[in-house]
């Protein structure tokens, strides 16, 4: 049996060695992925979801395209590549189906790179296969965001391609530029980024083999993260308000507690079993794989920035340690092969075992998630909404309405004045009865004074005062009312 099991470790470690990525090896995680953009794409044209923050972004997209300068014309708590994309990808579609769509494929296929890489550093089909299938069935990652713009899911695809370069492409010569474009570039995606790529660039400098090649990607890594920081520097710099609103403003909301958050994450029904499976693989990992070990601790770090760097919490924050959860079922995939074939066992019987017990993992996993995300892939078609959107078309701009998107979707101009609410400042969360407090009635009579249509959808009517909305109910013409709002024509000057 030793005998039996040195010839099974050498033969692991030479497939490691030879292991050739053709087209065909990755034909069954194209079909995987494929599959899952189908089952979300199909009804993309009839999903709507319009109470997320994707409003925001589309909204600050246009605005940046008309020539205003974020923080200065207008708040954004954010950086501005996610609103960038939304704009730029708009503008030439005019139809935020689109810019959803190429958002949605970005996510499913960002599975690709990642099988890729993680088949690199170790040599296991089946492994890495169940780390993306993980992946694909998070529920937190998928319920809303993998179709509806969010800032984490676009900043896990940057992580994803960077790892995938350090790890799989290290002869190509336009790595080092892909690579500082990456990493430029995620810095004005999303702030944590800068902490989350310099984890996983010193994992990819200390496992490299030899002291040369360790100090001379950290050299590497070092420049890019410095190339990074300058970057932000004159972004900070030429953008008044920029920091107050990125990171004062973020610093200074109500505080959640950080031991607080982690009995959030207990509470998770669907999702307890992946934050536990994957940190104790994570963990696992860290300690008996020595090949794997500081990309295990660099993902550890992941899901710490995750659940506790921000100052308030919400569930949706964790889908940003998404492939550091794959990454640790894939640890653990790997050392379940490992024992099985440590088993007195024939290497077939020794394979067919260890890939039941991956079979098991994910059908518990798929057990837990599956009602819910079957509700998002099939039945969340609200015709009613798009017919709402056709009726806003028709009527006169600016439209005042407290969700942007419904602007954005209808092709109309905003009523500037309540800006502040479009945004959702730090502090402001819906239904607060403190916004009301933000403005005076004579400030919310004058954005109806500037505007020609006036949606009362269900923010707007948590926000607008009762009486005031009785007046303006009686005083203009109702155009039409739907299950997602009424919609009134103003006979302001200059409303056609």
């Amino acid at each position: 049996m030793p005998q039996n099991l040195r010839f099974r470790r050498n033969k692991e470690d030479l497939r490691d060695r030879s292991s050739s990525y053709g087209w065909y090896h990755i034909l069954p995680v194209i079909c995987i992925a494929s599959f899952f953009f189908y089952l979300q794409a199909r009804y993309l044209h009839l999903a709507a979801f319009p109470f997320t923050d994707e409003g925001v972004y589309a909204e600050a997209g246009r605005l940046m395209l008309e020539g205003l300068a974020p923080h200065k014309d207008f708040p954004l708590w954010h950086l501005p590549l996610l609103p960038l994309y939304s704009g730029i990808v708009l503008k030439l579609t005019g139809n935020m189906y689109w810019v959803r769509l190429l958002f949605l494929a970005l996510n499913c296929f960002a599975v690709v790179p990642f099988y890729l890489t993680c088949k690199k550093l170790r040599d296991n089909s089946s492994a890495a296969i169940l780390a993306i299938l993980f992946y694909l069935t998070f529920h937190e990652l998928m319920f809303q965001d993998f179709r509806f713009l969010a800032i984490r899911q676009m900043a896990n695809n940057f992580l994803i391609v960077f790892f995938y370069l350090g790890v799989c492409q290290k002869q190509w010569k336009w790595k080092p530029i892909v690579q500082a474009l990456l990493f430029g570039l995620s810095v004005l995606l999303f702030l944590p980024n800068l902490l989350n790529f310099s984890f996983l660039a010193l994992a990819m400098s200390y496992s490299e083999e030899s002291r040369v090649q360790r100090s001379r990607e950290l050299k590497k890594y070092f420049l890019l993260g410095v190339l990074a920081i300058f970057i932000l520097f004159i972004y900070f710099v030429f953008f008044p308000r920029s920091l107050d609103q990125i990171v004062f403003g973020q610093i200074n909301r109500e505080a959640t507690g950080r031991f607080e958050r982690l009995f959030v994450l207990l509470q998770a029904k669907k999702d307890i079993y992946l934050y536990l499976l994957g940190c104790g693989g994570l963990i696992y990992t860290a300690i008996w794989q020595r090949k794997l070990r500081f990309y295990a601790l660099a993902f550890l770090g992941l899901v710490v920035t995750s659940t506790f760097l921000s100052s308030n919490f919400f569930p949706h924050y964790m889908s940003g340690a998404a492939p550091a959860f794959a990454f640790g079922i894939f640890g653990l995939g790997i050392g379940i092969y490992q024992f099985c074939q440590r088993l007195p066992l024939s290497a077939i019987a020794a394979n067919f075992i260890s890939l039941i017990i991956y079979i098991l993992l994910f059908s518990y996993q798929f057990s837990n998630t599956f009602p819910s995300l079957y509700e998002q892939w099939t039945n969340n078609r609200n015709p009613s909404y798009y017919q709402t959107v056709v009726a806003l078309t028709k009527t006169p701009e600016p439209l005042l309405t407290m969700e942007p998107i419904f602007a954005v979707e209808a092709g109309k101009q905003l009523v500037r004045t309540p800006i502040e609410i479009y945004f959702r400042a730090p502090g402001i969360d819906f239904p607060n009865p403190d916004v009301a407090n933000k403005f005076s009635q004579q400030d919310f009579q004058a954005m109806a004074t500037e505007a020609c249509t006036i949606f009362l959808e269900g923010k707007g009517e948590q926000v607008f005062p009762i009486e005031l909305q009785k007046r303006w109910r009686a005083e203009f013409q109702t155009f039409q009312k739907t299950r997602w709002g009424t919609i009134l024509v103003t006979n302001n000057f200059g409303c056609h």
